[in-house]
C-alpha cells in the first residue's frame, strides 16, 4: 500500500531541491509534484521566508537552510518521522 506524504515532507523536499538554484520544472520533476501543487507551496514557503525567486531560479534562503538542518536532526534523532 502506498502512504502519502505530509505537507511537511514535501515542503523539506522542495527545500531541499532548491539548495541549489532551480527552475519550476527541475523542483516539479525532482519532488515528484504538479505544478499548481508547487506554487501552493512556494506562496507558503515565500511567506516564512524559506523559499526566494531569483529571475527565474528557486533558491533555498538562510533560514530555510536552518529548517533543513532541523529536520535532518529530527529525523537521525527520531527514524520513525522519515520521509
Amino acid at each position: 500500500m502506498r502512504t502519502r506524504r505530509s505537507s511537511f515532507n514535501i515542503a523539506i523536499a522542495i527545500l531541499e531541491r532548491c539548495r541549489i538554484p532551480a527552475r519550476s520544472t527541475h523542483i516539479v520533476y525532482g519532488v515528484n509534484i504538479n505544478f499548481k501543487l508547487f506554487q501552493e507551496y512556494a506562496i507558503d514557503l515565500i511567506r516564512e521566508g524559506l523559499l526566494t525567486k531569483e529571475g527565474d531560479l528557486w533558491k533555498t534562503t538562510g533560514k530555510g537552510l536552518n529548517m533543513l538542518g532541523h529536520a535532518r536532526e529530527i529525523t537521525l534523532t527520531a527514524p520513525c518521522l522519515a520521509p
